[in-house]
């Protein structure tokens, strides 16, 4: 008995899973057959099509799970009992740990999409979700401090600044390695903290 007959059903869609980040990571989601990560996961491609409809029903699967567990540590780090400061410092700091720890799954969410016209759809949603839930993290955070945003459309535009900062941020980092982590999250924090209050007072 081959390894993979041993693997339970589970085992062996974690495997596809895993081998999808990688290739989808390196070469973009185009470029990626499932061929390819078939024969990379050591299954056939029948196998592949019990786990995954198809390619890009296992690219929608790794793209919403990646977001799922951003925005659940978020979640669960903003509900905590501490000052506001430090659970948006907190938060920022565990995407760029998402990142560190995770680089191949962390470049699919941020670039896997792109070139493919076909996912734009589930892109926009993924992105528009990531938009919220930032939104709603530093709005409960400024409320907290006693300084509210007080113009929806300004308040936007500055998060969808910040989001996309972090994202090209992330990238650089990539070109980067040698950047401490912390060093991200304080260019970071002054700009989506200390920056966006200064904003807020001025309209106080």
């Amino acid at each position: 008995m081959t390894e993979n007959q041993r693997l339970t059903a589970e085992e062996r869609r974690d495997r596809i899973f895993e081998t999808a980040v990688e290739a989808f990571a390196e070469k973009g989601y185009r470029a990626t057959s499932v061929r390819e990560i078939s024969a990379t996961a050591g299954i056939t491609q029948p196998v592949f099509y019990d786990h995954f409809a198809s390619k890009r029903a296992l690219f929608e699967t790794i793209i919403i799970a990646a977001r799922d567990e951003l925005i659940d540590a978020g979640t669960e780090t903003m509900r905590q009992d501490a000052p506001a400061q430090e659970r948006v410092r907190e938060a920022v700091d565990q995407f760029f740990r998402f990142v560190e720890e995770k680089p191949a799954l962390a470049r699919v969410l941020l670039i896997g999409a792109e070139g493919a016209p076909e996912l734009e759809t589930l892109d926009r949603a993924v992105q528009q979700e990531a938009s919220e839930q930032i939104a709603v993290m530093l709005w409960d955070a400024m409320e907290q401090e006693g300084r509210p945003p007080g113009e929806d459309d300004r308040f936007t535009m500055q998060v969808e600044f910040i989001k996309l900062g972090i994202h090209g941020l992330a990238e650089w980092w990539w070109d980067n390695p040698d950047t401490p982590r912390e060093l991200l999250v304080e260019a970071v924090m002054d700009v989506c903290w200390f920056g966006m209050r200064e904003s807020f007072e001025e309209r106080s």
